[in-house]
């Protein structure tokens, strides 16, 4: 990785991706953790708030972003912008 990316850097696009993903996250993992929990009985089994917490700021976005991110075409050049903001979102 090297240092000349970082100079591709926009933090209008890097704040706003960073707020989008959480709020994409926290559209899916709430609601669908309220179903799960909604139809199980046994009161140990459910999946506590602290735990929704987590599973919203800890999404899976690292690996396959970044290998999607190294891959991006550079016909616009735009590519630099794109691994540098994805870098960013993973390191967040």
């Amino acid at each position: 990785f090297a240092l000349h990316y970082w100079s591709a850097y926009h933090t209008s696009l890097i704040v706003w991706s960073l707020i989008f993903c959480l709020v994409a996250r926290a559209m899916h993992i709430y609601p669908l953790s309220w179903l799960i929990n909604r139809n199980r009985r046994n009161v140990d089994t459910q999946i506590t708030m602290n735990k929704q917490h987590m599973l919203w700021f800890s999404g899976l976005r690292g690996a396959v972003a970044f290998a999607c991110a190294q891959v991006f075409p550079n016909a616009n050049g735009h590519r630099d912008v794109f691994l540098v903001t994805t870098m960013l979102l993973v390191l967040i």
